[in-house]
């Protein structure tokens, strides 16, 4: 069965019995309508009689109530009667003329309002009762024609069924042009699914019919674009994530590189105390005794004291190196006290002005503090090797969650080609930026414009790494 034949039977044949039950519902609900606004109108026309006829009521004036009754009455054809009825049933104005009904008299009077449905021969009456000014001055009737409802609905029925007869004529008329056209629409949207499941995600629908399957064209036009995006971004995240990836390995190979280097610094550090030192004190001491015996003569006691100072410096230079292997300092006394004492030593040794701004709140990992101290001694011993400087400055500072270090001189300065072999494989360098980068930051060394060098390093961190 053809499409288009279906589309005729899902759609005629559901559309006739659609519009019955329309028609049908049409009328309840405009009966229901027709109903609630007569009921609003009747209470606004009673509102606007008890504004207008109030006074004649406190003067018990009956003629003049009676004309403004029927005045208003004239103006509505709708309305059959209106009376008012004292509280004690006296008819105080009407607007009957051949004498008043007597089977409105039998009707009750609550204080309250209420619409009551009563038929004569030729009609179907409306009666509201309701209150003057709470029921106080009595209770205003007005009695309304349903006639003119029906001729409404009557008149609505006919004009639904006309149209609806006119409706469909046409809408057979045009059927088979727009059947043909949407499944004109529908086989191109066939085609794109079908390329944009073979991972086709080029190709576009062209549908301008002004209706869903326009949307539904652009949507899937959309669709389209946005899994070539995807796939496009797919694959840039799976390059990104590799080399996130791969980044993170070198770092923590990284790590173990330098922590390796550091076990093995201070196991040098530890033979060259336990074994070279021991000896040199041991030679210095028995040196010292022969120097300060009475039995040698004096031209060898001044040859052994050269000797003897030669052992001290030698003593003392190896323990600059087994300082410089394994910081022990740093285990003692804390990176702060461990930056001072490097910087006092410079500042002892090479007659420079030192100067240390310090300002972390929270305690470092010891693989973190490590890593500051070993770039820090670094740039320290670079100033006093290479850059004939007179000042060096150091500030250490916590910012937010980074590490900010900065270590400046006023020397001679040099700025870092990180493409020039001649820098990228000084040892010291890559140290510093690779302890650097080890933490997961930055290390960047510039030529400062009034002279000297700027070292800055950014290290971030989370607030777990630390122990407040």
């Amino acid at each position: 069965m053809k499409i288009s034949f279906k589309i005729a039977i899902s759609v005629i044949l559901p559309s006739l019995i659609c519009t019955l039950a329309l028609l049908l519902f049409m009328k309840y609900t405009l009966t229901q309508n027709l109903l609630e606004n007569l009921n609003k109108r009747m209470q606004t026309t009673c509102s606007d009689i008890e504004y207008s006829i109030i006074d004649s009521i406190a003067t018990n004036n009956s003629i003049e109530a009676n004309r403004i009754l029927k005045n208003i009455k004239q103006q509505n054809k709708e309305i059959v009667y209106i009376y008012i009825q004292r509280p004690f049933g006296r008819i105080l104005a009407s607007t009957f003329d051949d004498g008043f009904p007597t089977e409105l008299l039998s009707l009750k009077n609550p204080n309250e309002k209420l619409v009551r449905i009563f038929k004569t021969k030729d009609n179907t009456i409306y009666d509201l009762n309701y209150p003057l000014l709470g029921g106080s001055f009595g209770t205003i009737h007005i009695g309304y024609t349903h006639n003119l409802i029906k001729d409404r609905i009557n008149n609505f029925i006919l004009q639904s069924l006309l149209f609806s007869f006119i409706v469909i004529v046409i809408s057979l008329m045009f059927f088979l042009f727009l059947t043909r056209s949407i499944v004109r629409n529908i086989n191109k949207l066939i085609y794109l699914t079908k390329r944009v499941s073979v991972g086709d995600f080029d190709t576009r629908v062209d549908i301008r019919s002004k209706d869903e399957l326009e949307l539904l064209a652009k949507s899937m036009n959309s669709m389209a674009n946005d899994l070539k995006i995807h796939r496009i971004e797919r694959l840039k995240m799976e390059e990104r994530l590799k080399k996130e990836e791969e980044e993170k390995k070198r770092k923590e190979l990284l790590r173990r590189e330098i922590s390796s280097l550091e076990k093995e610094r201070k196991r040098i550090s530890m033979e060259i105390h336990d074994g070279v030192m021991q000896t040199l004190a041991s030679g210095q001491i028995n040196l010292f005794h022969v120097i300060n015996s009475d039995k040698i003569p004096e031209d060898l006691r001044d040859r052994l004291k050269i000797s003897y100072n030669i052992f001290k410096d030698a003593t003392n230079d190896l323990r600059n190196l087994t300082i410089n292997l394994r910081p022990r300092i740093l285990e003692e006394v804390g990176l702060k006290r461990s930056i001072e004492t490097l910087l006092e030593r410079a500042e002892q040794s090479n007659n420079l002005d030192v100067e240390l701004i310090y300002d972390i709140r929270s305690k470092l990992q010891d693989y973190v503090e490590l890593s500051l101290f070993r770039i820090i001694q670094e740039a320290i011993n670079n100033v006093i090797k290479h850059a004939n400087a007179s000042f060096i400055s150091v500030i250490v500072k916590e910012n937010n969650d980074r590490i900010e270090l900065t270590i400046e001189d006023n020397g001679s300065g040099f700025e870092i080609n990180y493409e020039d072999k001649k820098y990228t494989n000084s040892f010291g360098i890559i140290d510093m930026k690779e302890r650097a980068e080890s933490l997961g930051g930055t290390l960047n060394i510039e030529k400062k414009e009034e002279g000297g060098t700027k070292i800055y390093a950014s290290i971030p961190f989370k607030k777990e790494d630390f122990n407040s």
